[in-house]
């Protein structure tokens, strides 16, 4: 599949979401890509959630980003996300901080934040949800080996080349913890967190919502630093090819120099550092 983001500054703007995500798929679909294939990512926030409720509603497939629990990923799934992505590093690490222990010996069976995670994959096994679930950001392939069910996994290059030297298990069948089954087992099935999709965070426990906040939110802020840059450096990119195409070639060899158009004492100058440039500086036009 073909996979696009919506700007995450828009992230608290259901119907901006929505229009960018129609915007995105009508560029994919005028060059021949078809609708089944284009899969749409946007922030899990209320607003994001609802703009994919509403745009599986009309056939764009979404992913639901940025999912940091059982009963966060419980509304997306409920919502008709196509897909929803857990960083597992960022998770695994809140959890880390919150007991104070760093887990140099990873031992998937003594770490909180991958019993947290087994029990969201063992919710969505138990109940037979057609939600994709897609597991990112992993800090060594061991966290990826203790949470064997994740329908896809995005990977560095890096670990890729890890990954193709030891065999990684990625079974689907494999048993999660006693305590990670029991959450599982334990958490309400349909959610009522949809009958509030843009208010569903309130409804959540005071360590859902804190664990929500800090996934969510510094990595958004991340984000929309990123999407400024990229903005920024498109702009400058316009900027010069107009520049380009609308200068003089006085101007232009100006500024492919580094020099201001229209700066004579700069041509002068370059009279006293060689015939050639002398030459190249008279032949100029005025």
């Amino acid at each position: 599949p073909h996979l696009a983001f919506v700007d995450p500054r828009r992230n608290d703007d259901m119907p901006g979401m929505v229009g960018s995500a129609r915007r995105l798929v009508a560029l994919f679909r005028a060059r021949g890509v078809g609708a089944e294939k284009i899969i749409i990512s946007i922030p899990a926030t209320e607003d994001g959630v609802s703009a994919a409720k509403a745009l599986e509603a009309e056939g764009i497939h979404t992913n639901l980003i940025l999912v940091a629990g059982l009963m966060h990923a419980a509304v997306c799934a409920q919502a008709g996300a196509t897909a929803i992505s857990i960083a597992v590093g960022p998770l695994l690490q809140f959890h880390e901080r919150k007991r104070k222990t760093d887990y140099h010996e990873f031992k998937p069976e003594a770490h909180p934040g991958i019993e947290v995670i087994q029990a969201t994959l063992e919710y969505f096994k138990l109940h037979e949800i057609r939600t994709r679930l897609v597991g990112r950001d992993f800090r060594q392939l061991a966290e990826l080996s203790a949470l064997p069910g994740f329908d896809a996994v995005c990977l560095s290059k890096e670990q890729l080349l890890e990954a193709a030297r030891y065999l990684v298990d990625l079974d689907r069948t494999g048993p999660p913890q006693h305590q990670a089954s029991m959450r599982a087992r334990q958490a309400q099935h349909p959610s009522r967190l949809l009958e509030q999709l843009d208010a569903f965070m309130q409804l959540l426990s005071g360590a859902a919502r804190r664990t929500l906040a800090a996934q969510l939110y510094p990595a958004l802020g991340r984000m929309e630093l990123q999407m400024a840059g990229i903005e920024l450096a498109v702009r400058e990119e316009v900027v010069w090819q107009l520049a380009v195409k609308t200068t003089d070639l006085a101007g232009l060899y100006d500024a492919l120099r580094g020099t201001p158009p229209s700066s004579p004492k700069k041509l002068k100058k370059t009279r006293r550092t060689g015939d050639c440039e002398a030459a190249a500086s008279e032949s100029l036009p005025a």
